[in-house]
C-alpha cells in the first residue's frame, strides 16, 4: 500500500511554491481558505494542512509524489533509508560507501565522509 513507511519531506516557503503545492494536487480550494492564506497562517495551522496533505500523499507512492511535485516546482524529496541509498546510482558512482575490517564484527560498509 503507498504511504506505509515511505516519507516525503514537502517544504514549501514561498507563495508561487504554495500555489503549485495546490495545483499539483488538484486542491485549489485550499487557496481561498483564509486559515491557509499566508504563511504565517499556514504554520498556525499545519495540523490541519498536515492532515490534508497527507490525505492526498496517502494513496501514492513516496516516487510518484515526488515526481508530480518537483514538476510543478515544489521542493519535495523521499527521505531514504539504508537500502534506497546503497541503490542510488550518484551514491554508487561517486563510490561513497566501501568495506572495511571491524575487529569484531569483521567486514562490514561504510560511508566515506570524514
Amino acid at each position: 500500500m503507498p504511504g506505509i513507511d515511505r516519507w516525503c519531506v514537502i517544504a514549501v516557503h514561498q507563495e508561487r511554491e504554495w500555489q503549485a503545492l495546490c495545483q499539483a494536487t488538484n486542491h485549489l480550494e485550499w487557496l481561498g481558505k483564509d486559515e491557509f492564506s499566508t504563511l504565517e497562517r499556514r504554520v498556525e495551522n499545519r495540523v490541519h494542512l498536515d492532515s490534508l496533505i497527507e490525505e492526498w500523499t496517502h494513496q501514492r507512492a513516496s516516487e510518484e509524489v515526488a515526481d508530480i511535485l518537483q514538476k510543478a516546482g515544489v521542493p519535495v524529496g523521499i527521505v531514504q533509508d539504508m537500502k534506497d541509498l546503497d541503490e542510488d546510482p550518484h551514491l554508487r558512482f561517486r563510490q561513497f560507501f566501501h568495506p572495511l575490517a571491524h575487529p569484531n564484527f569483521g567486514e562490514i560498509i561504510a560511508d566515506r565522509s570524514p
